[in-house]
Order: structure tokens, then C-alpha cells, then sequence
């Protein structure tokens, strides 16, 4: 397993790390620690995952994508 952390702009509430979660975990991550700033509209999120490439390259197709910061 690969441990890695991760951050996205534009999450202004909790619907939207849901849904950045949901498409993580969609594309193989589990899900550690996360993190919601709703004055800063970040979140950050620790996860794990088998296969960094093949993550990558699924979180790619996702909407959650273009809000990595």
C-alpha cells in the first residue's frame, strides 16, 4: 500500500468532500484522515491505495480531478 495525502480548493462544505471521497474510493483509495476547512474551502485527505498509477490515471476521469490543489 501506498500512503499519500491530498488537498482540493472549492470544497466549501460537507457534500463536497463526500463526493471527493466517493470518486477516491471509486478509484481504489482507502480512506484515513480528512479534513474539512470550510473558511478556507479546502479539505485535505490522507488515503492508501494498491496502485498509485492506476489511481491517478481513474481519479483523472473524475470531476474531482480539477480541484486538486
Amino acid at each position: 500500500m501506498v500512503r499519500s495525502t491530498i488537498s482540493f480548493y472549492e470544497c466549501e462544505h460537507q457534500g463536497d468532500l463526500d463526493n471527493i471521497l466517493e470518486d477516491m474510493r471509486h478509484c481504489g483509495a482507502k480512506i484515513g484522515y480528512t479534513k474539512l476547512d470550510v473558511d478556507a474551502e479546502t479539505c485535505t485527505i490522507e488515503y492508501e491505495v494498491e496502485d498509485m498509477g492506476k489511481f491517478v490515471t481513474q481519479l483523472k476521469d473524475t470531476e474531482s480531478y480539477e480541484f486538486i490543489n
